[in-house]
């Protein structure tokens, strides 16, 4: 995976992570800033992601971009 950059709102570290929605029955994966919980795109699963799973590329490259300055 991708290094994830710091947060563009507070600076903060960010950490990806995934989560299984029981009522959709779909796991998530997301970007999210551990300082101010700011999240990026989300991308859904059927399958549990595992580290090799190609999900994490398009959530370090959703969370990454930056607007031009």
């Amino acid at each position: 995976m991708d290094e994830l950059k710091k947060c563009p709102f507070c600076g903060g570290k960010a950490e990806s992570y995934y989560r299984w929605n029981d009522k959709k029955k779909v796991w998530y994966a997301f970007a999210q800033c551990t300082v101010c919980y700011s999240i990026g795109h989300t991308y859904s699963s059927e399958e549990e992601p595992d580290e090799e799973s190609d999900i994490w590329e398009k959530v370090a490259e959703a969370w990454n971009m930056r607007a031009p300055e």
